[in-house]
């Protein structure tokens, strides 16, 4: 695995946890960048668990052992660990900066290399609704992005932003 760089654009949770494969690297720093340029003098990214050095189990994650899986902050709302107090806050849909997390949202997209990425299904229905009354995507276009829920298992969804129960303080994002 490959340690996350220093960044201006990013603020690591726990450095001990921030190793990824080379792809998932690639994917935060091509997002952060693009978050930099289309949004300047927004906070930095909150870069949460990714993986231990070695990979394997971290605990309470289930998929963060081979480093491809990132859990982001919502809103990019933490400057510093000293504003986290212990972990991001639960955000209500209202709370959402949509402009800013379909930005994030876009930028990882863009890459080609998401498998797909985990919110919470009021904060799913938020960005979609703000994307349809925008018209920055068309129906056909949301559907892709955002699926209905068809089936109670995530492992059965479709489509790349899925619902996960606890998903509301950050994206998880699996390249």
């Amino acid at each position: 695995l490959v340690r996350l760089p220093p960044s201006d654009f990013w603020v690591e949770f726990r450095p001990e946890h921030a190793w990824g494969t080379a792809t998932m690297v690639r994917v935060l720093e091509h997002a952060v960048n693009r978050l930099a340029l289309h949004h300047p003098g927004s906070p930095p990214l909150l870069v949460g668990d990714i993986a231990r050095e070695q990979g394997g189990d971290l605990p309470p994650h289930r998929t963060h052992g081979d480093g491809r899986s990132a859990a982001i902050g919502q809103n990019g709302w933490a400057r510093t660990v000293e504003d986290l107090h212990g972990g991001c806050p639960r955000l209500t849909p209202a709370q959402l900066d949509v402009e800013r997390t379909w930005a994030v949202i876009e930028a990882l997209l863009a890459t080609g290399d998401v498998e797909h990425i985990l919110l919470d299904q009021g904060h799913i229905d938020r960005l979609r609704t703000w994307l349809a009354e925008s018209g920055r995507k068309s129906g056909a276009e949301l559907d892709r992005i955002f699926p209905a829920i068809a089936s109670p298992r995530l492992w059965a969804m479709t489509g790349i932003v899925r619902h996960a129960d606890d998903h509301a303080d950050h994206l998880h994002v699996r390249v």
